[in-house]
């Protein structure tokens, strides 16, 4: 007879042993999500036949995981609410300490992140309260994440390497993957390109036995900009190839289209047009039936590429001057930089030289104001080169 079974029929049974349960449902919620939640909330339906609040706390821990997972924050903040309250009567620290991790991260999802940095720190600054090497992993990359939010690069990438660091003498490679993409996304952020290649490198090789093909892809991605932002385009086609032949499932797909938007460039950039048509058409599409701004920027940067690459610099120009004028408020540093320096190329093309010097002084002013963050973040790129240089391949 199966646990829930015992659950529906009896309870009191001395064959069940409801807060061993509930902890089970919680250490299966990534192996086997769906009896981890089916379990959870059959603990919770019976919480006043057994009344034990620690058990129900655990039980609602492990449902507002899911429904986080699931991007159902109001369900999740309910459920985690409760699964903290339950914790402080009854003492049970750790519990409390997950529970409030979740509870963080729901305010992440909703873009609240100096709350949530908030809650991370109460978390931290007690010693995590017994928190396991991948909760502790999972705390610091979310506080990480955390600082993104804020644009605060420099403690964004200290707290990634505080999470590469929890995974020091584990076999854990898909969370080092993980944090190697989140790092290498960081730096292509602020154009530190070369660092980003070498930790997306990196993240390839950790992340060939994980059987997580978002990941995969996520990286790769990254990779793509990287080596066009290098002008390294025989890599570039190279590596979007592969992102086509092992995950053009995930790629057209949705629900972003990043993915197509730099394997378009790319394959135009090395005169693969029907390729870069492909992606480019793919990449469309996704946007309109999305219509999320950062989609339909994202178009509107391959289209102005493309055009460059095909030698219609007037067309790319326009495509450029609409996407300042179109997505201002959407665009970051980054994107902006990388705008107004197709713009300079175009411009001196057009022989439009007083366009093309305004546009040098605004993308050098744009430098100037980024330079800092790069800076300050420099030494601790130069940790995690360090750290990473002790690991086996």
């Amino acid at each position: 007879m199966s646990v829930v079974q015992i659950l529906r029929e009896d309870p009191c049974s001395l064959d069940f042993k409801p807060l061993e349960e509930a902890l089970r449902a919680w250490e299966i919620r990534r192996s086997d999500p769906k009896n981890s939640h089916r379990l959870a909330l059959e603990l919770i339906d019976h919480a006043l036949e057994f009344d034990d609040p620690l058990v129900t706390g655990w039980a609602y821990l492990t449902c507002g995981a899911h429904e986080l997972a699931a991007n159902e924050f109001e369900q999740a903040e309910e459920s985690l609410e409760s699964a903290i309250k339950l914790f402080t009567r009854t003492g049970e620290k750790r519990g409390e300490s997950l529970a409030v991790v979740l509870r963080a991260r729901v305010c992440m999802g909703r873009g609240e992140f100096h709350p949530a940095l908030e809650m991370y720190k109460s978390i931290i600054e007690r010693e995590a309260h017994g928190l396991q090497t991948l909760e502790r992993f999972e705390a610091f990359n979310a506080i990480a994440g955390c600082f993104w939010g804020l644009d605060n690069v420099e403690l964004c990438l200290l707290y990634l390497s505080k999470a590469f660091d929890t995974l020091r003498n584990t076999d854990y490679n898909t969370e080092r993957a993980t944090v190697l993409s989140n790092m290498g996304a960081t730096l292509l952020a602020v154009g530190n390109y070369e660092a980003a290649r070498e930790f997306l490198v990196a993240a390839v090789k950790f992340s060939k036995t994980s059987g997580d093909r978002v990941l995969g892809l996520n990286i790769l991605t990254n990779l793509v900009a990287c080596h066009v932002e290098l002008e390294e385009v025989s890599e570039a086609v190279a590596v979007s190839t592969r992102m086509l032949s092992e995950y053009q499932d995930l790629a057209f797909a949705g629900p972003t289209n990043g993915v197509l938007c730099n394997a378009a460039t790319a394959f135009a950039l090395g005169k693969r047009w029907s390729l870069a048509d492909q992606c480019l058409v793919g990449a469309q599409m996704i946007a309109q039936e999305g219509d999320v701004a950062i989609s339909h920027v994202l178009v509107a940067q391959a289209e102005a590429t493309i055009a460059f690459a095909r030698g219609t610099y007037a067309v790319a120009a326009a495509h450029a001057e609409a996407i300042l004028e179109n997505f201002d408020e959407q665009l970051s540093n980054e994107a902006r930089s990388q705008i107004y320096l197709l713009l300079v190329s175009c411009y001196q093309q057009l022989s439009r030289l007083d366009d093309m010097l305004a546009t040098k002084k605004k993308r050098l002013t744009l430098s100037e104001s980024r330079y800092s963050a790069g800076l300050a973040a420099a030494m601790v790129v130069l940790d995690l080169k360090a750290s990473l240089k002790h690991l086996a391949i």
